[in-house]
């Protein structure tokens, strides 16, 4: 992300503000996202990559990025659609359609959307694994999220890793 999207954003003069509960590469401000609310400032663009389906109050979510963006502004969005489930630190299995995830950022009109399908092997950790490999490595996993309890749906995990994975791509303007 900081390679692909905020570097090439600072080269052309925009601040750039990378908030992750976690520390790493590019992390600017560290907060989980349930604090969002806390945060007063106004942006031009809001960013919200591969986080929905990781939080409880996936409406709050929504408001806040549309409060956190300015009069005109825009807010782009991806969420998994066809994802195999990834507890990290939750995953509440929310796989929308571009409509779900649109009906969460109110007071915006919709610019861009798309269902975009993933392609490419998966990168874990700078390792390169043929698609392949780490499908069988992601079934492993369904069964021991199960195993410890987690509220996953074996048959839908199982369609999710043999199926080309889909995300949801939605860019709004604040109205």
């Amino acid at each position: 992300i900081d390679r692909n999207i905020f570097t090439p954003l600072q080269k052309h003069g925009c601040n750039v503000f990378h908030l992750d509960q976690c520390d790493g590469d590019g992390v600017t401000i560290r907060m989980d996202i349930a604090d969002l609310g806390k945060m007063n400032e106004k942006f031009d663009i809001v960013m919200c990559c591969n986080t929905f389906e990781h939080v409880l109050d996936r409406n709050k979510l929504g408001k806040l990025l549309v409060r956190l963006t300015k009069k005109g502004g825009y807010i782009i969005v991806t969420t998994p659609q066809m994802f195999p489930y990834h507890g990290d630190p939750i995953d509440t299995y929310f796989r929308p359609t571009i409509e779900e995830q649109r009906e969460l950022l109110s007071h915006s009109r919709v610019i861009e959307k798309e269902i975009i399908s993933i392609r490419k092997p998966y990168e874990s950790r700078g390792i390169f694994l043929p698609l392949l490999a780490m499908r069988i490595l992601l079934i492993g996993n369904a069964f021991l999220y199960r195993i410890r309890g987690k509220p996953v749906n074996i048959w839908k995990e199982l369609m999710a890793i043999f199926h080309m994975w889909k995300t949801v791509y939605l860019v709004c303007q604040k109205v």
